[in-house]
């Protein structure tokens, strides 16, 4: 009876641990050397992070919108006041009323600042149908018999 054939044994290489700096010990020289050369081997990388760019300025109407926006707690109550002095006389202050004459950037304005007032319980925003008028009025002084949509 021949012999049986032999068996190839392949044995898998060792598997890396993790390295666990418990184990090692580093001087600082060292350190300093390993990132030094770190820094040498990627030099273009270093020389893009320091590039300086320049800052473009910002376009006029946002610098226009950034003044807006510093001093939209005075213009918050200009509107409110100004809304108050109009309430006196009718219960329902439609928003036309309070925009006519104003330029189209002034009228965005006046939106958000009404918008601001309505989100915090100052005044009431009515609107008896789809995209037609808006309607303010001072709380309490809601529409009697009317099918208004509230907004707000």
């Amino acid at each position: 009876m021949p012999p049986p054939p032999k068996i190839l044994e392949v044995l898998p290489p060792p598997i890396q641990l993790p390295f666990r700096y418990e184990y090692t010990t580093t001087s600082i020289e060292h350190l300093l050397k390993v990132l030094d050369e770190a820094l040498k081997a990627e030099p273009a990388l270093l020389e893009s992070r320091l590039k300086l760019k320049p800052i473009i300025p910002a376009p006029p109407i946002l610098q226009q919108l950034d003044q807006f926006m510093v001093e939209i707690e005075e213009r918050i109550e200009h509107t409110y006041s100004k809304i108050a002095e109009l309430a006196v006389k009718e219960n329902l202050i439609p928003f036309s009323k309070i925009i006519t004459g104003l330029k189209r950037l002034e009228v965005v304005r006046v939106f958000i600042i009404i918008l601001f007032l309505a989100c915090r319980g100052k005044i009431n925003l009515w609107q008896e149908q789809e995209f037609g008028e808006i309607y303010i009025s001072l709380p309490g002084g809601s529409p009697v018999g009317s099918k208004a949509i509230g907004i707000v």
